[in-house]
């Protein structure tokens, strides 16, 4: 059986989390939960508790890294860093801006990748290339997802490498997922006022993050 480590912390964002670990229980993997510490609740709002700590994760196929607004935190967090730099598994992946968690562990340098469309562009600052307009980025052994709705598709992704297509085909058929969104979900099919007003809405925190990001690369790489 294919086991899947995901990383969890506080402020992930649920859809990041959820998404794919209603996917991957739908097609039979083993899903592992690990944080800093075990058996404590990580995220209050859905009661999510690790089933392993940094220091003992178990081994496994991949290592999930979901999004959110605690990956600032996380970027200053230098066990979490060392984790991801050194957990060795077939494939590591992330959802939304967990991709930046990955880079600033020097795991996307020289690797395409991508994120949540809004802050894509920052990954550039870790040596990665940006891939802008994608659902998914699969270079080598990185696989990288856009933003939080994006964990669904990715979940497909990783069931298909992991257990087969048929497998994934099966798992997509037991959710139902056959999306008919009412609105555009990307900027290059929004609305430019839809775009520009979400840009305004969200500088702050992409300058909150691209300084977080700066950080743990000078701290982290030296």
């Amino acid at each position: 059986m294919a086991r899947v480590l995901m990383l969890a912390f506080e402020g992930m964002q649920p859809l990041d989390f959820i998404a794919p670990y209603d996917l991957f229980h739908s097609a039979g993997v083993e899903t592992l939960v690990v944080s800093e510490n075990a058996k404590t609740q990580v995220d209050k709002r859905l009661g999510i508790a690790a089933d392993a700590s940094l220091s003992d994760a178990p081994e496994a196929d991949a290592i999930l890294v979901p999004g959110g607004h605690g990956i600032g935190s996380c970027l200053a967090h230098d066990a979490t860093l060392e984790f991801l730099a050194h957990c060795k598994v077939q494939w590591y992946t992330s959802i939304c801006t967990g991709s930046l968690l990955l880079a600033a562990a020097g795991l996307l340098r020289g690797y395409r990748a991508t994120s949540h469309w809004r802050y894509v562009d920052l990954l550039a600052l870790a040596g990665a290339t940006p891939v802008k307009g994608k659902r998914i980025v699969i270079d080598r052994n990185r696989m990288t997802g856009g933003g939080v709705t994006a964990g669904i598709d990715f979940g497909l992704h990783l069931v298909a490498h992991l257990c087969g297509e048929d497998q994934a085909r099966l798992a997509q058929l037991a959710l139902e997922y056959a999306p008919v969104p009412p609105y555009a979900g990307s900027p290059e099919e929004a609305l430019s006022e839809t775009t520009h007003a979400y840009r305004e809405r969200s500088a702050v925190r992409y300058a909150e993050l691209e300084h977080a990001l700066d950080e743990a690369l000078l701290r982290f790489r030296g």
